[in-house]
């Protein structure tokens, strides 16, 4: 008996050890390169933290991290505590002496457009980090990274576990579906001039996990969001158009070009808006985008939930 004690004790402590060596574990100072390619260390965990978009923000809350918020752009409306939070002006036009204000020991910002932001928040001392994902997955690393960045690495990959969880139970299915019965897909984003998603944007990654092909996944250059041609659009002919709806009217100006109301999907009836905030921000909420769109591209595969997600 006294022999068995000891082996389930041993036992134990092996499996206490194991555990413990698994555990995700947050060493400070701590030095991580963000999207800019630049090293940014902090010496502890942040206490005020400013968020410059409204992406970032619902990763902080998603994270457990908005009682931390001291600041954040005037577009961050989710989730509603968001938008009780003191306001620092806009993604590209911020108020430089609001941030400094709230002393912030760290920004959270994005790449692309709010890169000289990014370039004058340093200039004046203040620790930033970008974050700039172009993939689902890169979206998903950044949740990790904002997580490590806060102290709250365990807390990082519940959450992409969870959202994993769900863009597996979209794939396993979308995966089977043979490269030739995938409908093609468009996607508006600026009806004038006419803009769509290239290749290099979590956009495009939606769709090819949502069981579609993008008809401008092939298309090459330095713009993530190139322009598209009427005429090269009707020469396409997708089987599914996609609109968010604040595309300003998009499918009503698009409505009256020549070759419109010869398209697939406006004969079939295949012309769909989405909620933008779901697809334009790369935060925890990209995956309920994805589930929108999977519905929308294979309703029988996915069929709508009784009173919505």
């Amino acid at each position: 008996m006294r022999r068995t004690w000891l082996s389930l004790l041993l036992f134990l402590s092996l499996l206490v050890v194991g555990t413990s060596l698994a555990a995700p574990v947050d060493q400070f100072p701590l030095t991580l390169r963000d999207d800019l390619g630049r090293s940014v260390t902090l010496r502890q965990p942040p206490q005020r933290i400013v968020s410059l978009a409204p992406s970032n923000t619902e990763i902080l809350f998603a994270l457990g991290l908005g009682d931390r918020i001291v600041g954040v752009d005037r577009f961050s409306d989710y989730p509603p505590e968001a938008r009780e939070k003191p306001k620092v002006g806009g993604m590209i036009d911020p108020d430089y002496e609001r941030i400094l204000s709230l002393r912030p020991d760290l920004v959270l910002a994005t790449g692309g457009v709010q890169r000289p932001v990014v370039e004058k928040l340093e200039s004046l001392g203040v620790p930033v980090f970008a974050l700039h994902p172009q993939t689902v997955e890169g979206v998903l690393d950044s949740i990790l990274t904002v997580a490590r960045l806060g102290g709250v690495t365990r807390k990082g990959w519940e959450v992409v576990a969870g959202l994993r969880g769900r863009i597996r139970a979209i794939t396993l299915k979308t995966g089977k579906i043979p490269l030739s019965r995938r409908p093609t897909v468009f996607w508006i984003i600026w009806p004038e001039p006419l803009m769509t998603a290239g290749p290099r944007t979590f956009i495009h990654s939606l769709i090819t996990l949502a069981g579609g092909r993008n008809i401008a996944g092939d298309l090459a250059g330095p713009r993530d969001y190139p322009l598209y041609s009427m005429e090269e659009l009707v020469a396409r002919d997708p089987d599914v158009i996609i609109a968010t709806t604040d595309a300003h009217g998009a499918v009503g100006k698009l409505s009256e070009k020549p070759g419109w109301r010869r398209l697939r999907a406006v004969r079939a009836g295949r012309v769909y808006f989405v909620d933008p905030d779901l697809v334009h921000r790369p935060g925890p909420r990209l995956v309920d985008g994805l589930e929108a769109i999977a519905r929308l591209l294979h309703p029988t595969l996915f069929p709508e939930k009784a009173g919505g997600r």
